[in-house]
């Protein structure tokens, strides 16, 4: 879906104030969550996991729990781990080696700031 203002409003300087967003169709998120499940599953050491699929505003499209993952704290760090590639447009295994992998201290503490201010919505770990 793409997200936009039926009738933009224009500046005679700049032209359009608005700009258009582009998120995921609620099928392309449901096969990327299936993907992620199937990827998993077929590993040697099978652990269930939670996927959420966010679209890019933030808002959740899709969240499955594999069988046997308990709800709680699989669900919440999994929409973490989600909302940190979208507020920094990056992975959480690259913001995890970004501060935390030199091993420098005034980078961990730079994370970990982060993850306070937004409340618990950024979380430095890899898979």
């Amino acid at each position: 879906a793409i997200i936009y203002h039926p009738t933009p409003l224009y500046n005679t300087m700049s032209g359009s104030i608005f700009q258009t967003s582009q998120s995921l169709t609620l099928s392309a998120a449901d096969a990327i969550a299936d993907a992620s499940i199937a990827a998993v599953a077929d590993l040697a050491t099978r652990k269930p996991m939670c996927v959420t699929v966010l679209d890019s505003a933030g808002g959740i499209l899709v969240q499955k729990r594999m069988d046997g993952c308990p709800d709680g704290a699989y669900v919440k760090i999994s929409y973490a781990k989600a909302r940190t590639c979208i507020h920094l447009r990056t992975s959480s295994r690259a913001f995890r080696e970004k501060y935390t992998g030199s091993g420098e201290v005034a980078k961990f503490t730079q994370a970990a700031g982060m993850v306070s201010i937004m409340e618990g919505e950024l979380v430095p770990v890899s898979g």
